[in-house]
């Protein structure tokens, strides 16, 4: 399962607090059935920023949202951000990797 989040924060310096703590919190739930996830800066807007996420299922992603640390998250973030994220869920139908070889 794949998960999206676009979120737009107050100023260029908030969308970096908030890059910053979405990578500390993401990286305590590797291994938790986040399999992988990225964090992306818009090239025209310095304040927009993404998040994708890579889960082994929907349960798994939906148990993060139930922990204390989810809720702390969500506090850290909401001064930091114009208002609420954008989000949607996806089922992977097709995947491929780079050659790390070439």
């Amino acid at each position: 399962m794949i998960f999206i989040a676009e979120l737009t924060a107050r100023d260029a310096d908030s969308a970096e607090h908030a890059a910053h703590a979405l990578d500390e919190y993401l990286e305590t739930l590797l291994g938790a059935g986040l399999l992988a996830f990225r964090i992306g800066r818009d090239l025209e807007s310095a304040a927009r920023i993404v998040l994708l996420e890579e889960w082994t299922s929907t349960d798994a992603h939906d148990a993060h949202a139930t922990k204390p640390t989810f809720a702390t998250l969500q506090a850290t973030l909401a001064p930091l951000l114009a208002g609420a994220p954008r989000t949607a869920n996806y089922e992977i139908v097709a995947a491929g990797f780079s050659d790390d070889d070439e």
